[in-house]
């Protein structure tokens, strides 16, 4: 029997709910409809380019490969039997005819999103400047796709490469300083509020360039970071012996600064970036940067660099499956890639769903106080009617999920759990349907959801904070030592399962050898440090 507060509710639900901005640009991890590729003369690049098919047919959405049409054009005969005999099919592919010389289509290519034109809400293509030492015919591409395909065409008045532009979905976007130099007739505030603006978001954050290993003149934000949804950030980890290895972390402080659209900080996850072939890290501007942080989200699946290299590529692996669980991760060879200042992300750009849907939510994930009946709340946002919501919910060890409503209620919807036990671990996911479109929140569900769960554990907050100490090497293999804060001589430690077990507990000092290998296998632990004033709890990855 629904409870009569659900009933009242009830008859003050939304029945429609648009898009109120003008203007609305997804991030990476929304979802997508197609796939743009660019083929080359190339054959390291063609061949990456037919992994990522490969890769994606079983989404079957449409992939877009531009060919070059000028001065002699690209045979797409030839092309097609180049992908079927390395083991991809033609089946969803279609080719356009373009100018161009760069392989990089996300830095050049279209910035895409949804727009009000002609009073509905449609997808549309941002055309910026990308004549800063690059070619003019690179710079019309987002022209020549907006004309192949009858978009509307905007225009953003800056020098922009789309490689250094990453944004929430919600409220900030980030990009390097190399931005600042690409338009030097302009103020950082000019260029901020014109970001601003034409993103229609709160806030733009620049964050320091990696003059020392950035890869190149791009200096571009893609090659060190990725946002993974509304509230998470994906940000390489360097050795303390290079150069830029203080400027990165700077720019994590930086970061931890800011609250996300539900006004609590980013989670931030770690992956160790890659050294290059001879096992070595450049130094320079010029070096090849390797990256898994150049990774192309489509849907619930993530294409992860990967480089040979079977420590970092499966530590790399742990880290995306642990950020986001329940999506496939592919592994994608990217070793030819990075020589040339790029990876899978800056090879692709991807298309937004033709009708624009939206779940906005707060995740509730991790040890919670227990409530027997738990309230998710969110917001749909949509071009066109929002006709059902629902949520998802499965309890412990059960293999199916229980369906029950969202309330489409002003201004904000709701679902409920209920009758939940103290020691309960919930798995929940929504989903939403307009009148041409449907999503779900995570994109990975059902096999990907969010988890929380009940225990006497979270009377003494065992959730992740901004810590002053750390345990290293994090990912390990079980061999750690802990870098203790100015006001830790010495702490108690105390290792947890996610779930709250107890696993092993000591005493530790400041860069003392602890070894925890028997007590933990391949997974994230959840280590708290005490002492007699301070607590800090460390997110630990084992591989």
């Amino acid at each position: 029997m629904k409870k009569p507060v659900q009933l009242i509710l009830l008859l003050i639900t939304c029945f429609r709910l648009t898009a109120q901005m003008a203007v609305t640009m997804p991030g990476d991890f929304e979802k997508s409809e197609g796939l743009i590729l660019t083929w080359n003369n190339q054959e390291e690049f063609n061949l990456a380019t037919v992994q990522i098919i490969t890769s994606v047919q079983q989404q079957t959405i449409p992939i877009w490969i531009l060919y070059q049409s000028d001065p002699v054009p690209m045979d797409t005969a030839e092309i097609s039997l180049f992908l079927i005999s390395h083991g991809a099919t033609v089946e969803n592919v279609h080719f356009i005819p373009a100018q161009y010389q760069g392989n990089w289509i996300r830095n050049y290519g279209p910035i895409m999103g949804y727009g009000v034109f002609d009073q509905d809400l449609e997808r549309f293509i941002y055309d910026a400047g990308y004549a800063y030492n690059y070619p003019p015919e690179d710079d019309s591409i987002p022209a020549q796709l907006a004309h192949y395909w009858h978009w509307p065409l905007a225009e953003i008045p800056l020098e922009l490469d789309a490689g250094n532009l990453l944004n929430d979905g919600l409220k900030r976007g980030f990009s390097t300083k190399r931005v600042l130099e690409m338009n030097p007739l302009l103020s950082e505030i000019d260029i901020k509020n014109m970001l601003k603006e034409k993103y229609n978001l709160n806030d733009w954050v620049f964050l320091e360039t990696l003059e020392h290993s950035d890869g190149g003149d791009g200096n571009r934000l893609d090659g060190f970071m990725l946002v993974l949804d509304f509230e998470t950030i994906l940000i390489s980890e360097y050795p303390d012996t290079l150069p830029d290895y203080e400027v990165l972390e700077y720019n994590i402080s930086t970061l931890q600064n800011f609250t996300n659209a539900f006004s609590r900080p980013y989670t931030i996850f770690r992956v160790p970036a890659p050294p290059m072939a001879d096992g070595t890290f450049t130094t320079s501007q010029q070096g090849e940067m390797r990256t898994y942080t150049n990774a192309l989200i489509l849907n619930n699946q993530v294409l992860v660099p990967s480089y040979g290299l079977p420590w970092y590529d499966s530590v790399a692996r742990a880290v995306f499956k642990e950020a986001m669980p329940g999506y496939q991760i592919t592994m994608v060879d990217a070793s030819a890639l990075t020589p040339e200042y790029g990876a899978i992300r800056s090879l692709s750009a991807v298309i937004p769903q033709s009708h624009y849907l939206r779940i906005e939510h707060r995740k509730i994930t991790g040890p919670q106080p227990y409530q027997p009946d738990v309230q998710v709340t969110c917001i749909s946002k949509a071009g066109e009617l929002v006709e059902s919501m629902w949520m998802y919910y499965r309890v412990n060890s059960d293999t199916n999920y229980t369906k029950t409503p969202i309330y489409l209620v002003c201004p904000e919807h709701f679902g409920v759990i209920e009758g939940l036990a103290e020691d309960d671990t919930v798995h929940y996911y929504l989903e939403a349907n307009s009148t041409s479109a449907t999503t779900t929140y995570p994109l990975s569900a059902p096999d990907g959801n969010f988890t929380f769960w009940f225990d006497v554990v979270s009377e003494i907050d065992l959730t992740e904070k901004f810590n002053t100490s750390f345990v290293f090497p994090n990912p390990g293999n079980g061999m750690i030592r802990f870098q203790l804060s100015d006001k830790m001589n010495q702490a108690e430690m105390r290792l947890y399962t996610l779930n709250g077990q107890l696993l092993f507990e000591t005493s530790v000092t400041n860069n003392q050898p602890v070894n925890i290998k028997r007590f933990v296998s391949p997974g994230v632990y959840l280590v708290r440090l005490n002492t007699k004033d301070k607590e800090e709890v460390i997110k630990l990855i084992i591989y």
